[in-house]
């Protein structure tokens, strides 16, 4: 329970630095809000985006918490991240066009 009043106090500090910063710039904070909740949630194009963003992101994030309790210092996340989008994209193309391999080093 300690741990969500936590997250939930992190949280809100983070709405509140983030509407203050949307106050200094001349805007309406809960017009931001409203329309960054739009941006990713507001209809099925918005939603698969985000989820075609957050995808990469946690996959990481869960692999530098795998090698950060393991005790190792993993510090290319970052480029993982990219060679994982490399390979994954021509992976997706090979499944979806079911195409032979050959179709794999076209796009190299």
């Amino acid at each position: 329970m300690k741990l969500i009043i936590q997250y939930g106090i992190a949280m809100l500090l983070t709405l509140f630095c983030g509407a203050l910063l949307v106050l200094l710039q001349g805007e309406r904070p809960l017009y931001a809000l409203k329309e960054i909740f739009y941006g990713a949630f507001g209809n099925e194009v918005n939603i698969g985006t985000s989820l075609r963003w957050m995808t990469p992101s946690l996959l990481v994030g869960a692999a530098g918490v795998i090698s950060f309790r393991a005790g190792v210092m993993n510090m290319g996340m970052e480029g993982q991240m990219y060679l994982e989008h490399y390979l994954l994209r021509y992976w997706g193309i090979l499944c979806i066009c079911r195409c032979s391999a050959i179709f794999f080093f076209v796009f190299l």
